[in-house]
């Protein structure tokens, strides 16, 4: 469960640093 909230928050962190780069 841990490691699924943790690639859960590293997904959004990702995703969160990519549409900040684009945009």
């Amino acid at each position: 469960m841990l490691r699924k909230k943790q690639y859960f928050l590293c997904s959004l962190l990702k995703r969160n640093i990519s549409a900040g780069r684009s945009g």
